[in-house]
């Protein structure tokens, strides 16, 4: 074999392992039983759901898991909620509103910091898109806890009467890991016409 198809060769396994290509994810199909949910969307393959509701019916969320949570420490999820707008905790019951009640829960977190904000139509709503990063605890059991950084995209929009959150969370040094397919699941979302 030649040095010229030697390089040709490297550099076609160079760009299939660097692309991504070499190991797409893989998703499947989450529809919602609850009519308060009212969606279908896709999640991470091998990711675990659980459907999680508010005091006093406030509000509703389906949460993935990300597997492999060994010694009970965090390793990724990501969260849709719905509120109806009535039960809003905040002033102007607007996502305008929403944002700044966001920012001013978040910055009570360990070295909080707006990182990014975006406004622009997302699943054809008005939507914000905001990042933060912060130090929190990475383990469910308090003996072995340890605050580390970490980093958390929201996209937050109203649709009809009821206001939606979708939060992508995980440990700020592996962020890029599911960055990707959490811009594809909040794509998929689609609502269901209950």
């Amino acid at each position: 074999m030649n040095f010229r198809m030697k390089i040709i060769i490297l550099g076609a396994i160079l760009m299939i392992s660097f692309s991504g290509c070499s190991g797409k994810m893989k998703y499947e199909r989450y529809a919602a039983t609850d009519p308060k949910l009212n969606l279908s969307m896709d999640y991470i393959s091998g990711w675990t759901h659980k459907v999680q509701y508010g005091s006093l019916d406030s509000f509703v969320q389906v949460v993935f898991y990300a597997p492999g949570r060994k010694n009970n420490t965090f390793e990724g999820m990501m969260v849709v909620t719905v509120r109806d707008s009535s039960k809003a905790g905040f002033s102007p019951r607007t996502i305008d509103g929403m944002l700044s009640d966001l920012i001013r829960k978040y910055m009570k977190y360990d070295s909080a910091k707006v990182v990014s904000k975006t406004r622009k139509d997302i699943l054809g709503e008005d939507a914000f898109t905001i990042e933060f990063s912060f130090r929190s605890l990475n383990s469910f059991d308090s003996k072995k806890a340890k605050i580390v950084p970490m980093k958390e995209r929201i996209v937050i929009f109203q649709k009809d009467d009821k206001f939606y959150t979708i939060r992508y969370e995980i440990l700020a040094e592996n962020f890029d890991k599911y960055e990707k397919a959490f811009a594809h699941i909040v794509k998929s979302i689609k609502f269901d016409s209950r």
